[in-house]
């Protein structure tokens, strides 16, 4: 707007002596518009200032160049193209202000020099006020068509810079919780170490917290309750923080805290074991309580750390450690969890090709009447034997199976197997136990795969027992009942695994019921023969099962002394190494088959 008063200044007199005038005239017409470029460009007026006196000098424009053509029709258009070009500024003063400077100039003007506004428009000539109104109102008219396109700009710059702002929002937040994604937290967490290394106080602590057993809440109830699960472990984490203090969400179940001035290590363990605790109380879903432990792993930013991503593997790792250890416990990391972590991506590659390589085999272990040695059943238990690492443990594969979504090709081939197996024994009397994952209870299709297992095979269903963990039972007793019963109708024997470590478990044991076997956990059975406290546990527990006419197995009998308190306490069955260790299958064939005497 400037350069065009500038402009004309330097047109109108040009235009003037064209026409006719005397350039000293010219000059003279154009000293308002100049003192108006002049106040226009000074910047340090304010914007509505410089934007007012741009408007006067505009119009003033349109005026003088009225004026200059003899006031014919055609120089009126100047005016509405100055008013259309004052739509730019989108503000209500210089539109104002133009409209009541064409009223006044074209009335007053029109009064003392007609001709210079109205040329030969005898009408407006004869009242100028009246045809000065007239020519406002066209110029308030346009105005106002400009106010209408200009709010309509307005109101749609506002939305833009809101579906910008959410998409920001939304590119480093998570959409569910509302809490900071991966990109975010990873920026906060470079910010403080760049802090630390310029000589704040304090270490950076990360702290990785992954929900324990989270699918079998997702594939049990759904993922809408999965979600409401989620935003209320977001909502304890968040209130257990300090607001200096960062929780991120990276997806799924997994959260990361950024605690950016612990002491040491042992400061950050605590703040862990804390946030841990704010889990511990129920979480109501769909009307049942449902209890939430979190596995969580400690990162203190050293040396060696030189950017987020280090440190967030780092604590990562010492999570997974806590996922090894039993879940539902706080580790911190230290050195020697660099071979872990190779170790463990290692068995992630090589158990996706376990099953089809022929690596993974079952071993069985006999399950004896007590107080006498009679093989009653035998557990079949899952190996798996590394090309290169050697033998694994199950406690470390079987939870990697279930977080690689692996578990329910790998247990339907257990359950096949291990059917096949018993039909070679050619002993009626004696049941094989297979022990069921969380993940494969909540499938839907799991009890067909059983089925098919029993079927292909030819094994009668009551030489099937089902073996799963109290804790799997009691994380959707609903869900969990629905499927037993489908169980039952196939007619397989069904035990509860580990009796006595869960939560709430005699409240719930009616609603599991029917069940047929009670296996009394290892940790009991350690203490059963110097501990009055295990051995109260034992018998209240065997006299539960009878009651309800259950079988009760205790496990892990590891000597005599054992066994011959728990003939006493009157459990039924026991297995252990004290009657024998795991065995591949041609050694448990060999222990079946019946002695012939000589």
């Amino acid at each position: 707007m400037v350069a065009l008063l500038w402009l004309h200044v330097v047109l109108l007199p040009a235009f003037g002596v064209a026409r006719g005038y005397a350039l000293p005239h010219c000059l003279l017409d154009v000293l308002p518009i100049t003192i108006a470029a002049a106040g226009a460009s000074y910047r340090a007026l304010r914007p509505r200032a410089r934007a007012s006196i741009g408007a006067l000098g505009l119009v003033t424009c349109s005026a003088i160049f009225t004026h200059l053509w003899g006031g014919v029709t055609e120089a009126h258009f100047h005016f509405f193209v100055v008013v259309a070009l004052l739509s730019l500024y989108e503000d209500w003063i210089p539109w104002l202000l133009a409209i009541a400077y064409v009223l006044v100039h074209h009335g007053l003007m029109g009064a003392l020099d007609p001709q210079s506004v109205y040329g030969t428009h005898s009408a407006a000539i004869a009242h100028p006020w009246r045809w000065a109104g007239i020519h406002a109102a066209f110029i308030g008219a346009l105005a106002g068509v400009n106010l209408v396109s200009w709010r309509s700009n307005e109101l749609a710059r506002r939305a833009a810079q809101g579906a910008r702002a959410a998409l920001a929002h939304r590119a480093t937040h998570d959409p569910l919780t509302g809490l900071p994604n991966r990109r975010a937290f990873a920026e906060h967490v470079e910010s403080a170490l760049s802090e630390r290394r310029a000589g704040a106080p304090g270490h950076v602590a990360v702290l990785f917290v992954d929900v324990d057993d989270f699918k079998l809440v997702n594939d049990s109830l759904g993922h809408g309750a999965g979600d409401r699960l989620l935003e209320t472990v977001a909502d304890r984490l968040s209130d257990g923080l300090r607001p200096e203090d960062v929780v991120a969400r990276f997806g799924g179940d997994e959260f990361v805290i950024l605690v950016a001035d612990v002491v040491d290590a042992a400061d950050a363990m605590a703040v862990a074991e804390r946030l841990a605790a704010t889990l511990t109380p129920p979480i109501v879903l769909d009307g049942e309580p449902r209890f939430v432990t979190a596995s969580v792993g400690v990162a203190v930013a050293g040396e060696l750390h030189l950017d987020a991503d280090q440190l967030l593997q780092d604590a990562d790792v010492a999570m997974y450690r806590a996922k090894e250890r039993g879940k539902a416990r706080c580790e911190a990391f230290d050195d020697s969890l660099r071979a872990v972590a190779v170790r463990r991506l290692a068995l992630e590659g090589g158990l996706r090709e376990a099953l089809s390589n022929g690596e993974l085999r079952l071993e069985y272990q006999p399950q004896v009447r007590l107080p006498g040695e009679q093989i009653s059943g035998v557990e079949a238990l899952i190996r798996w034997r590394h090309p290169q690492l050697g033998t694994i443990s199950p406690g470390e594969f079987v939870p990697m199976a279930e977080r690689l979504g692996l578990v329910d090709e790998i247990g339907a081939w257990v359950l096949r197997e291990a059917c096949a197996e018993a039909m070679r024994w050619g002993r009626e009397d004696v049941e094989v136990a297979v022990n069921v994952s969380p993940r494969q209870l909540v499938s839907d299709g799991f009890a067909d795969v059983v089925r098919d297992a029993l079927s292909s095979t030819g094994l009668k269903a009551h030489r099937l027992c089902l073996e799963i963990t109290e804790t799997a039972l009691l994380a959707d007793v609903a869900g969990t009942r629905a499927m037993l019963a489908r169980l039952r109708t196939l007619g397989v024997m069904l035990a509860v695994d580990d009796f006595g470590v869960g939560h709430a478990s005699l409240r719930h044991l009616r609603q599991l019921l029917p069940v047929d076997i009670l296996k009394i956990d290892k940790s009991f059975v350690d203490g059963v023969v110097a501990d009055a406290e295990d051995t109260a546990i034992i018998s209240a527990v065997v006299k539960l099962a009878d009651g309800l006419g259950l079988e009760c197995v205790a496990e892990g009998v590891e000597d005599a002394a054992q066994a011959a308190v728990l003939t006493e306490l009157g459990c039924g069955t026991g297995q252990g190494y004290h009657f024998a260790r795991p065995m591949p299958p041609e050694a448990l064939r060999d222990l079946l088959r019946p002695r012939v005497s000589v």
